[in-house]
């Protein structure tokens, strides 16, 4: 389920993007 989020962020978004919520999900589950 995580990699589909992922996948969806890096296709929407970018890279920038998906770093930002590579930050928040270890934040949230840190």
């Amino acid at each position: 389920m995580f990699a589909e989020i992922v996948k969806g962020q890096i296709c929407g978004f970018g890279v920038d993007s998906y770093l930002l919520g590579l930050r928040a999900a270890v934040s949230a589950a840190g």
